[in-house]
């Protein structure tokens, strides 16, 4: 059995803004050729970097937000302050994987303004502002291919009206952190959370609670069969 690649720590943004009412999120699209999640639409976000490392006293997390800050500027042009990104999650790539992160999630907001906005032309070829739920019936009609982390934040984003709702609750709230388990079933690849009867074995087939995401023809549909999963629905506040 080939052994398991250590997770590099990384941060990501997800960076809001309200336009004619409305919840918007920004979402970058990454170049197809690259080898990992080619073409892709995700938030601003990357590795921990040795240009990060400016004050080794820090923790990781801290580590993770100065990354996200700086790939936030890297990729897409926006300078936002590491001061108001929230940490909301933290997900790990599965073990099965050869190239693997640990992701530190953190919300912020952005005043809209497109100009602001310069994709870097190399490992980002575009970028939209979708309101949350618009992205998510994209993804269901195939234009915006997505992976389930992201999938999972648009969904919680849907029950905020605004910026100010959504950062009020995201960063007063305990912040989840998940690995999946890769599976497969006849129909569609898997993701397996805690919680899902499955998830230790890394069996879908095992009776019991559900918690998990299918990716079909259809897209990403997250399953959270309630109490008896023992783990908090990630698409709810």
């Amino acid at each position: 059995m080939s052994s398991v690649v250590e997770a590099r720590p990384a941060g990501t943004a997800v960076l809001l803004c309200d336009e004619d009412d409305c919840l918007k999120v920004l979402l970058l699209k990454r170049n197809p050729k690259l080898a990992f999640a080619g073409g892709v639409w995700v938030f601003p976000g990357g590795a921990v970097d040795k240009t990060d490392y400016n004050d080794t006293s820090i923790n990781t997390c801290s580590l993770a937000r100065l990354a996200a800050k700086r790939e936030a500027f890297e990729e897409c042009g926006l300078n936002v302050s590491e001061d108001t990104l929230y940490h909301f999650c933290k997900w790990t790539t599965p073990v099965e994987e050869k190239k693997r992160f640990r992701t530190w999630f953190f919300v912020g907001s952005v005043t809209l303004n497109n100009s602001q906005i310069k994709v870097d032309g190399s490992e980002i070829l575009d970028y939209q502002w979708l309101s949350p739920l618009d992205a998510i019936l994209a993804h269901r009609r195939g234009s915006l291919n997505l992976m389930p982390p992201t999938y999972m934040v648009l969904s919680l984003l849907t029950h905020f009206p605004n910026v100010a709702s959504a950062l009020d609750n995201l960063s007063n709230r305990e912040p989840y952190d998940v690995c999946p388990k890769m599976s497969t079933d006849s129909e569609s690849w898997l993701c397996l959370y805690p919680g899902d009867a499955g998830y230790e074995k890394g069996d879908p087939n095992i009776d019991g609670a559900r918690h998990r995401t299918h990716y079909d023809t259809k897209g990403i549909q997250y399953v959270h069969s309630g109490a008896d999963v023992g783990y908090p629905a990630m698409n709810l506040p």
